[in-house]
């Protein structure tokens, strides 16, 4: 790493609590837990200074240590289903971190198991060509939003963005992507003062469907074990 680029620290939130998948982000997938994919893919990158892990559950902490992150525990208040990801990254770096002037975040969700360290090398770089600039993963959602419908007070259909938009072929539309979650990158600094994630200057690093797949229901597993079996297969 160039000696005038900040330091980049992989942080990984991964609380104990989970409704829909019971422990989903130590969940076996293919075999090997969830949150490994996301912590083996920021020490693979070749860019990661540091990969650290906050959650308030001690099992996914143990899993995390022994896979090479650093882990750090959270207060049970910052692990509720109100609790933002800034407001638990806010913590670790005011009361668990020693932070130094400058330095870089890469957040990685852990239910994001197809994003490679391919995807967060690029991720950086395009970072890094741009003076450092925040970068957000984003995927083109498989139903374009312009179409939605808006139900009136009346019961009846409207289109949300306007009354000719639903019926407008999707080539006619503007291209427009969602963030899939996969990667955040940040200045810390710039974060702390503000206390979230950058909204403006915000360069997009565009995913495919396939690799945006986030772990959120036991569809979404079943559907992520078939095509990393799939993928194994097809890496030899």
């Amino acid at each position: 790493m160039s000696e005038d680029l900040k330091p980049i620290w992989a942080i990984i939130p991964a609380r104990g609590g989970s409704k829909g998948i019971p422990k989903k982000n130590i969940v076996d997938l293919n075999g090997m837990p969830l949150i490994a994919y996301s912590i083996l893919a920021a020490r693979k990158s070749g860019l990661v200074d540091r990969v650290i892990v906050t959650s308030d559950d001690d099992e996914i902490l143990e899993v995390a240590r022994g896979y090479g992150a650093e882990c750090y525990k959270r207060p049970a208040e910052l692990a509720q289903d109100e609790t933002t990801t800034a407001d638990s990254l806010s913590h670790l770096f005011l009361y668990q971190l020693d932070l130094p002037e400058k330095v870089q975040g890469l957040l990685l969700q852990p239910t994001s198991p197809f994003r490679t360290e391919d995807h967060i090398l690029r991720a950086l770089q395009k970072s890094q060509a741009h003076d450092e600039a925040p970068i957000v993963s984003v995927t083109e959602p498989s139903e374009h939003p312009m179409k939605a419908f808006e139900i009136s007070e009346n019961g009846t259909l409207h289109g949300f963005w306007s009354d000719q938009a639903p019926y407008t072929p999707r080539q006619k539309l503007p291209k427009l992507y969602m963030p899939n979650g996969a990667i955040y990158i940040f200045d810390v600094e710039l974060f702390m003062k503000e206390r979230h994630f950058p909204r403006t200057g915000v360069i997009p690093y565009v995913m495919s469907v396939k690799d945006s797949l986030d772990i959120d229901t036991p569809d979404d597993l079943e559907l992520a074990q078939i095509l990393m079996k799939k993928r194994k297969l097809k890496d030899g």
